[in-house]
């Protein structure tokens, strides 16, 4: 059994299976073990065969809003963490994934300072759709920004992705989740 802390990857969908298959693989790539994570459908088509596909894998939760219950981008992030049973909470839209050991890396660090609020640098990648319905190519990948953090530039202008957000769930309910207005 293991002793590292649960973390919970939040990942919103809404209506692009094919990228949300690819978000799954890269989460269950991943060489830290304990994770789940919880899908939330924001009012789309139902994904749950895509789902199926890696019950085995990790363990997913399955949050599946009706079209006319669409919380939004903002209310479905909050469900997720609601539901989600993670010390730490991470992020991962349908259109985004991670590298093998981006949660690693994540936790190794929040284990060695303490902190409860970490992220990584990212890469941007560009994508253009094929002539097949839902797939695209990755045209351009580029380094994303790499700053040390600043809270004048954070209020400024966040440049900091979700993707490579993590922190611990006490922060998260100390703040009141993320702002439904």
């Amino acid at each position: 059994m293991t002793t590292d802390p649960r973390v919970s990857i939040i990942i919103r969908t809404f209506n692009r299976p094919k990228m949300l298959r690819r978000a799954l693989e890269s989460v269950g790539r991943q060489t830290y073990k304990n994770i789940e994570a919880v899908v939330i459908n924001d009012g789309g088509d139902d994904v749950q065969s895509v789902l199926d596909d890696f019950q085995s894998a990790f363990d997913i939760l399955y949050l599946n809003f009706a079209p006319e219950a669409k919380p939004g981008r903002c209310n479905a992030a909050n469900e997720g963490i609601a539901q989600s049973t993670g010390e730490w909470i991470c992020y991962l839209d349908d259109d985004d994934f991670y590298y093998p050991d981006h949660i690693e890396t994540l936790m190794t660090e929040a284990k060695a300072t303490g902190a409860l609020i970490l992220y990584t640098d990212a890469n941007k990648g560009t994508e253009e759709p094929t002539d097949v319905p839902g797939e695209y190519v990755t045209t351009k990948i580029e380094d994303g920004p790499s700053e040390d953090f600043s809270r004048a530039g954070f209020y400024l202008g966040c440049y900091i992705h979700l993707v490579t957000f993590c922190h611990h769930r006490e922060l998260y309910e100390q703040q009141g989740g993320f702002d439904e207005e």
